[in-house]
């Protein structure tokens, strides 16, 4: 059975999600003292910003998403 939704606490359904959300959930959500529902979407967007545009992933070489993602749009539009 696949199960669409994985449940708040159940990281071990899927690895990637909890290797996603445990860092989100750790800088974000556990640092600021969200006020509202637009407080909260903006420090979501500055998080989201700087976690795919600045911040280094091991796993990905140590570059950003970003960073990542143009260097192999790079690569393989050049051999086509």
């Amino acid at each position: 059975m696949i199960q669409a939704f994985i449940s708040a606490g159940d990281p071990w359904h899927s690895g990637f999600l909890g290797s996603f959300h445990n860092p989100e959930r750790d800088e974000l959500l556990e640092d600021n003292c969200i006020e509202n529902l637009a407080h909260a979407r903006l420090l979501v967007t500055q998080w989201s910003r700087r976690h795919n545009n600045t911040h280094t992933h091991s796993s990905l070489g140590y570059l950003s998403p970003r960073q990542y993602a143009e260097q192999w749009k790079q690569q393989h539009t050049a051999n086509t």
